[in-house]
């Protein structure tokens, strides 16, 4: 059983010895295809947690009209919290309003003013992506202030999600593109050994050896070229994160970036690219080998 064993090994690191040119053709394409993967997933993930934490911050401000009373306030932030996308809302009393104005300023400057402040709510909305279907529904509500209506970070909140579409694309067009690469570069590495064995798989099967001790070693090297591949990502992930984030902190007051969770995406990238590995190896395989 171990000289089984020994056998596929050895005749798996015997092809990859053989085709080195293919092979690190191979593995640099999939270390490549699986960076940009773990860096357009990782910027995902932490654009989507900064997204959540911002979405209570980007909050939206409504005014009432002026001369608003209790039942219309009422009957109005009711309304506004049957919106679909609206998490919270609060009423910020023209009183208080006017109250935490007036601390900011000197006596003098604000003795003998009547209160400007309209009746208004706080809006915080559950997702950004419907800031602006909430802040039309809001300003077709009656008893809203015609000018100043409805305000919110629109610019802000369009490109937080802008750029999260952005991300979307490059990991599904940039990505696939690589990604369908480096398994062409897999398969003809694979396909490249079985042609230049051929005949000797040949005798071996015609002298009793199953079909399945034959094609294995194929299959080891692609577990091979997608695992190496991975562990390659993973550090040329870490390696660009510590740049970044070393150039942000030169140049900017820049807190720092999330730590990279180095044995997690260790584990993640080299398990993808060893599936990948073995999936391509076996399409390759699947061919019929003639002698």
């Amino acid at each position: 059983m171990l000289d089984r064993i020994s056998f596929i090994l050895g005749e798996a690191f015997e092809a990859i010895r053989r085709n080195l040119t293919m092979t690190y053709a191979a593995i640099a394409t999939v270390a490549l295809t699986l960076f940009l993967f773990g860096g357009v997933g990782y910027s995902y993930f932490h654009l989507n947690k900064l997204s959540e934490s911002l979405t209570g911050k980007f909050e939206m401000r409504a005014y009432m009209v002026d001369g608003a009373k209790i039942p219309q306030v009422q009957a109005t932030a009711k309304a506004i919290r049957e919106i679909p996308g609206v998490a919270v809302v609060n009423w910020i009393p023209k009183d208080r309003a006017w109250e935490r104005e007036k601390a900011k300023y000197k006596p003098e400057v604000t003795d003998g003013i009547e209160n400007p402040l309209p009746e208004a709510f706080k809006i915080i909305l559950s997702d950004l992506k419907k800031a602006d279907s909430v802040a039309a529904s809001v300003r077709a509500l009656p008893n809203l202030d015609p000018e100043r209506g409805v305000e919110y970070l629109r610019d802000e909140q369009r490109l937080l999600e802008q750029t999260r579409s952005f991300l979307n694309w490059l990991a599904t067009g940039l990505g696939g593109l690589l990604l369908l690469t480096s398994g062409i570069l897999i398969y003809n590495a694979i396909r490249l050994a079985v042609f230049s064995r051929r005949r000797e798989a040949r005798v071996m099967m015609l002298v009793g050896a199953s079909r399945f001790s034959v094609r294995v070693p194929y299959l080891i090297e692609g577990f091979i070229y997608g695992t190496v591949g991975g562990v390659l990502a993973t550090g040329m992930l870490y390696a660009a994160q510590r740049a970044i984030e070393s150039r942000l902190l030169d140049q900017t007051a820049f807190a720092g970036l999330p730590p990279f969770p180095i044995l997690p995406g260790l584990g993640l990238l080299s398990i993808v690219g060893a599936v990948y590995g073995l999936v391509c190896s076996y399409i390759a395989i699947l061919v019929p080998m003639k002698p």
